[in-house]
């Protein structure tokens, strides 16, 4: 179980009363060039669902996941199938711009 901590990478969050928008801790190493962290970017669609696009990187960005979301005020929960990567179901709250969660290894 691995605990992450994202910044919201925007302005999409109105006054806490959506969490939609990106999250990110993708960042550059100073002497690699590698480009580390991960990204989340929360959408909500026409009908009210809600959508995850979840990306890793180690070195190189990994291909985007697309998952659903369920919200539940400002905790979300979502599962990523990730090749050779995260795997399970995201465990998260979102607070003062930050998604903060684990995952729980299923």
């Amino acid at each position: 179980m691995s605990l992450m901590q994202l910044l919201l990478a925007g302005s999409s969050i109105a006054s806490g009363t959506s969490i939609t928008g990106i999250y990110s801790s993708l960042n550059v190493h100073d002497e690699s060039g590698d480009i580390l962290g991960i990204e989340v970017t929360i959408s909500e669609s026409y009908s009210g669902k809600y959508f995850v696009t979840f990306q890793a990187s180690e070195g190189q960005p990994r291909i985007p996941v697309v998952s659903e979301a369920n919200v539940n005020r400002n905790e979300i929960t979502f599962h990523v199938n990730e090749k050779n990567g995260y795997q399970g179901l995201f465990r998260g709250e979102i607070s003062s711009g930050q998604l903060k969660g684990h995952f729980e290894q299923g």
